[in-house]
């Protein structure tokens, strides 16, 4: 063989080698997709708004994660995001996995506005997204999701014209008190007169509806 084609038979040995690593390395950094699911501890709650309460719920849960740990990979970031209408949430952001870990938990807190009302039903959205460190490959986490229910609470006032009415004997007299639900749905109010004993000993007698909804 002369000194041509050994220079040439070099040459392609060190080039095979270079693209033996090349591929090495890329099978390192992509070791294949991590498996990693979101558990909630609570998939249902119901949650307080009347006015002074905090209107706060708590959820709890934990991320499971299974990875083919190779040389290259140090850890597994998982990021997890929180929906729940439009309403203010927080939680923990972000799971740091180590060869060690294959389940890490998290909370998360949803603040309903006051007086939202009992129809409302809000859902809990937990998603995320994974990623290993160092290396490019990463993916979605499947989302989970939970009913917060809306509490009813009762509140009520009334209003009327005159707080004084003048009458003879024998008069007719209608008079129009409106009803105020203060409260979150629909109520069904019971009426009644306080001092009608009272009024009846001076010759006053007062109907009135005994329901309102």
């Amino acid at each position: 063989m002369n000194m041509r084609a050994k220079a040439v038979l070099a040459v392609i040995i060190v080039a095979a080698s270079i693209c033996t690593a090349a591929l090495v390395s890329r099978t390192a950094n992509g070791v294949g997709g991590a498996a990693v699911t979101i558990y909630l501890d609570q998939y249902e709650q119901s949650v307080n708004v009347e006015p002074g309460s905090s209107g706060v719920v708590h959820f709890s849960g934990n991320v499971s994660a299974q990875v083919r740990w190779s040389p290259s990979i140090q850890y597994l970031i998982v990021n997890l995001n929180y929906e729940a209408n439009d309403w203010a949430t927080s939680g923990t952001s972000v799971l740091i996995f180590t060869r060690e870990d294959t389940l890490m938990p998290f909370t998360c807190t949803v603040k309903v506005p006051p007086m939202t009302s009992r129809h409302s039903i809000g859902t809990l959205i937990v998603s995320g997204t994974w990623t290993y460190q160092p290396g490019i490959t990463g993916g979605d986490v499947n989302p989970v999701q939970a009913i917060i229910k809306i509490e009813q609470f009762y509140s009520h006032y009334l209003s009327y014209g005159s707080e004084y009415i003048e009458m003879e004997k024998e008069d007719l007299f209608n008079c129009t008190v409106n009803v105020h639900n203060q409260g979150n749905g629909r109520d069904r109010i019971a009426i009644e007169i306080a001092n009608e004993p009272e009024l009846s000993r001076y010759g006053i007698y007062v109907e009135i509806p005994k329901n309102i909804t």
